[in-house]
């Protein structure tokens, strides 16, 4: 299993995983949980494409960029 020291949940859920099975479009509320820190960010999660969660900034980022 992958080991990271952020911890992710996405509308509350726990993404335990490297990717967010059963992901809608749409707004969703992502949360990163660190020892010394908890951001929380809204995010526009398109209907096409895949992206890339960045863990520091909390941004979605295209595969591939």
């Amino acid at each position: 299993a992958e080991e990271r020291d952020t911890v992710v949940r996405i509308d509350g859920v726990l993404q335990t995983g490297a990717w967010a099975q059963g992901l809608e479009p749409g707004l969703r509320r992502i949360e990163l949980i660190r020892p010394t820190e908890r951001i929380e960010v809204l995010r526009a999660v398109p209907d096409r494409g895949a992206f890339e969660l960045d863990l520091v900034a909390g941004e979605l980022i295209p595969l591939g960029e």
